[in-house]
């Protein structure tokens, strides 16, 4: 099909500073076959009253007005109205570049279920950096799944189209616990159903990701316990494709995730201790690299983990009374 419908969903809570900025970044894209998907997901502010606005400038747009559940479960909505070969995702308070999605389908020769650009990465103060992606071209299942393991692509559902058809065959089904990752476990199962190959490029910076000082996913620390309900959670999802060969790469997730999101986070890990242990087990059958020995080291040994966590948190906890005596100097 050479003018594929695109179906481009925005699930919306509480953006009203930057929605109209995301709307129009979408209605204007030189490709012009799209439907617009806004998911108004219980916004208390002006949001839903800007998307009935820009559906009277564009009959492209549609909107699903819904009790606030999540940008999860709004996603889940959106894939469930959408009719478009591809979907794509967008955040309500970020932007895409004007010609985001014809750059992205020129890739579709027939080969691809998922094509993935790359993104800007954009702090408060505005100086854009352009994420790369270690693994790029035309990546088997395997070779996909175990770039997402070891974040050499990016694990989030944006600057992505993904065939619809792949959504069918996914429950998306995950435990209310788990407020981190969630994005990771869908494109996982997304993959696991794949029957083509996926395409990465760095040559299409496609997204603007802008970072907010009061990002939930970026404040919130996950216990330990939930952080095994994601990896078992991946471990059921790989399960179901026995061809998959990523057993070192998931190992090797695992073990960053804990060091990353809990000993870096200030979680102390030893009260978990068999759970690790069990883990660990699983060392002696991989060949590591210098900074996941390393990391191995520090959750192995008790006295380094506690450490780690120890200064982790103190660090947490003395950063703001430090930038207020700054700010004040």
């Amino acid at each position: 099909m050479n003018n594929p419908l695109v179906s481009v969903i925005v699930p919306v809570y509480n953006s009203e500073k930057f929605l109209k900025r995301t709307i129009d970044s979408i209605v204007s894209q030189t490709y012009r076959n799209l439907e617009i998907i806004l998911v108004n997901d219980g916004s208390t502010d002006s949001s839903l009253e800007i998307c009935k606005l820009s559906r009277l400038n564009d009959s492209r747009i549609v909107i699903i007005d819904k009790e606030n559940n999540g940008a999860s479960e709004a996603r889940k909505d959106g894939i469930r109205r959408a009719i478009g070969r591809w979907v794509m995702f967008v955040d309500s308070d970020d932007t895409i570049e004007p010609n985001t999605i014809e750059q992205l389908l020129s890739y579709d020769d027939g080969s691809y279920q998922i094509i993935v650009g790359t993104l800007n990465l954009i702090p408060t103060n505005g100086q854009k950096t352009v994420f790369c992606h270690k693994r790029y071209g035309a990546l088997t299942k395997d070779e996909y799944i175990a770039a997402l393991l070891l974040n050499e692509t990016s694990v989030g559902p944006v600057a992505k189209l993904i065939d619809r058809e792949l959504f069918r065959s996914i429950s998306m089904d995950i435990d209310a616990a788990i407020v981190q990752n969630e994005d990771f476990l869908m494109l996982l199962e997304l993959s696991m159903s794949l029957d083509k190959k996926v395409f990465v490029t760095n040559d299409v910076v496609c997204y603007n990701y802008i970072f907010r000082n009061n990002s939930i996913s970026k404040s919130v620390v996950m216990p330990i316990d939930v952080w095994w309900k994601v990896f078992e959670h991946v471990e059921r999802s790989l399960s179901k494709g026995s061809d998959v060969c990523v057993a070192q790469e998931l190992f090797t997730y695992k073990i960053r995730r804990i060091y990353d999101c809990c000993l870096l986070k200030g979680v102390n890990i030893n009260s978990y201790r068999n759970l690790i242990e069990d883990l660990l087990s699983e060392a002696s059958g991989y060949i590591l690299s210098a900074k996941d020995m390393e990391i191995l080291s520090i959750v192995s040994s008790p006295y380094k983990s506690v450490l780690c966590s120890t200064w982790s948190k103190f660090k947490r906890v003395i950063k703001p009374y430090l930038k207020f005596i700054l700010l004040r100097e």
